[in-house]
């Protein structure tokens, strides 16, 4: 038992210091726009993919998001505005994956390539550009300066913020739904396209969320045999 918690306290702790700092007001919000990021670039590239276009994304200093798209049907649509929560609780669920195959240098990939995306393409934003170019050297000096072991603390790191995140901001839309379903943002607007109350798409990517965290656990060696 001793052994298998060494294996795993990594991420306890990572997941815990990114849940404390997440609510600290300056240092929080900064980190917790890495969410922000992976969530609107959910909506554009599902817009792509469904055929339709993204006109700009803005990242704001409070953590929220904006995604200005436009799709052609319907259904692309309604995917673009779905493909947000779901895609910062898979981005996590990837990142833990590859960490525990070893294979961290590809997280540096994907947080650095969607970076330079974002700043080159999409954002437009004076904030938005700062936050991109900020968090593009901070991850770029961790991985080319620090060793492999500090690189997969960062990771772990990185992949806990969204974690953490996408668990906690589809609960707070969950709870906004309920009190107030015209200020419930994604949930809102699938609301409009589809006829099913705000509060079910909310409750759907809250239970996605969770799930997803579930399955990260099954990565662990302590939880596979706990949980199985």
């Amino acid at each position: 038992m001793i052994d298998c918690l060494s294996a795993n306290w990594i991420f306890y702790a990572c997941f815990i210091v990114s849940a404390i700092l997440s609510l600290i007001p300056i240092v929080g919000k900064f980190l917790n726009v890495l969410n922000t990021m992976f969530h609107e670039s959910g909506h554009a590239v599902m817009a792509l993919l469904t055929g339709g276009g993204v006109m700009n994304i803005k990242l704001s200093a409070d953590t929220s998001g904006a995604a200005q798209t436009k799709s052609k049907y319907w259904l692309g649509k309604v995917l673009t505005s779905f493909a947000g929560y779901p895609c910062s609780a898979l981005t996590a669920w990837l990142f833990f994956w590859l960490i525990q195959k070893q294979m961290v240098n590809y997280i540096f990939y994907i947080i650095i390539s969607l970076l330079l995306i974002n700043l080159i393409l999409w954002v437009r934003n004076t904030f938005g550009i700062i936050w991109l170019i900020v968090m593009g050297v901070l991850t770029a000096s961790f991985y080319m300066y620090a060793n492999s072991k500090v690189q997969s603390y960062y990771a772990a790191f990185c992949a806990s913020i969204l974690l953490f995140q996408s668990i906690y901001s589809a609960f707070t839309l969950l709870i906004i739904s309920v009190k107030s379903s015209n200020k419930a943002g994604d949930a809102k607007n699938l609301s409009t396209f589809t006829y099913i109350p705000s509060v079910i798409w909310a409750l759907l990517f809250f239970s996605f969320s969770l799930f997803a965290a579930y399955r990260i656990l099954f990565l662990l060696p302590c939880a596979k045999f706990i949980l199985s």
